[in-house]
């Protein structure tokens, strides 16, 4: 994997990938409102207030910095609209893997948005950041990522049993994950033609 990496802007053709700042607190708290995007994720409160924005968006600087994780705003490439986010967690530089971790808000969901902004990740941690393996969880249920995982190239591993932990509770987690000498990941040039 190479050292040294850091996040950096990312096209596709309907999207801006970016760095998150400070500016993205009130519209953030806005989208993380709806009760869905909570549920399905591991870490995200409900309600979301203000706080949790300034501190999510702190960690994430501080974080993206260390190159510990990357996490992008997902933005409309027309309007600058914040959409949602799309991050590499849990990064093992000395095993070159990640997790893959995604949301989007509401109005946004349903347009192939998801899949088209993991692609793009995808292709940059193989092509740029030089990782051999992704991988990507979702809790039972949850057939909108299961569905972006497959439509990205990803393979369902099985079942990480009482894996996943929230809101006090132990929970089953299908395992997804590619890799970058697998051939269903599409690179960068061509997803931009």
């Amino acid at each position: 994997m190479s050292s040294g990496i850091r996040i950096q802007v990312l096209e596709t053709r309907r999207l801006i990938l970016r760095p998150s700042s400070m500016d993205d607190a009130e519209r953030l708290t806005e989208l993380l409102q709806d009760p869905e995007i909570a549920r399905w994720t591991a870490s995200i409160p409900y309600p979301f207030t203000i706080e949790h924005a300034r501190e999510f968006l702190s960690i994430r600087a501080n974080d993206d910095a260390s190159g510990s994780s990357f996490v992008w705003a997902i933005t409309d490439r027309d309007d600058g609209a914040l959409m949602g986010a799309m991050g590499l967690h849990d990064v093992e530089r000395d095993r070159g893997r990640a997790e893959l971790g995604y949301w989007l808000g509401a109005d946004y969901r349903g347009n192939g948005f998801a899949a088209e902004a993991a692609r793009r990740v995808i292709s940059w941690a193989f092509e740029v950041g030089g990782f051999h393996r992704i991988q990507a969880t979702h809790l039972p249920g949850n057939q909108a990522s299961a569905g972006v995982m497959r439509s990205i190239g990803m393979r369902e591993e099985g079942i990480l049993r009482g894996y996943g932990f929230k809101n006090g509770e132990y929970h089953d987690l299908h395992l997804h994950a590619i890799l970058q000498v697998d051939p269903s990941w599409i690179a960068t040039q061509d997803q931009l033609d």
